[in-house]
């Protein structure tokens, strides 16, 4: 099996009235948070920035860290290995963009989030700490 060097993305933790903001996977059924992977060398705070404005039409600011997950998976064969920067994001005005969907906190249990590993997280996000610790999918 062949494996990819370690991808790093940077994602939006989105929070409103005990609501988290999701996007559609693009290749299956479950939710992402809003974000993207990182080019080597960019800095990721100016990257999820600018992608969330893009994504949701709406100005953003970064608030605080949130965290970091690592994901190992494999697709078609190939290995992979990915850490996402989790960064809390809050919007200036209402986001007005397709493939996006609030949902509740107390619903993210029955919710398909990838990484799968991000939920344990995203439970507690009601009231999140300054930061979350350090999550993997091979805990």
């Amino acid at each position: 099996m062949n494996t990819l060097a370690t991808e790093i993305t940077a994602r939006a933790v989105i929070l409103r009235g005990g609501q988290i903001l999701l996007a559609d996977h693009p290749m299956s059924p479950a939710a992402v948070l809003p974000g993207l992977p990182v080019d080597p060398g960019a800095p990721l705070e100016n990257a999820l920035l600018k992608e969330v404005t893009e994504q949701l039409g709406v100005r953003a600011v970064i608030v605080r860290f949130g965290g970091v997950v690592e994901h190992r998976y494999t697709s078609n064969g190939m290995a992979h290995h990915e850490l996402t920067v989790l960064l809390v994001v809050a919007l200036m005005g209402e986001p007005h963009a397709a493939g996006f969907h609030w949902v509740s906190l107390a619903e993210l249990d029955d919710t398909d989030i990838r990484p799968s590993v991000l939920k344990s997280a995203l439970s507690a996000a009601e009231d999140p700490p300054g930061w979350w610790p350090w999550r993997s999918d091979r805990d």
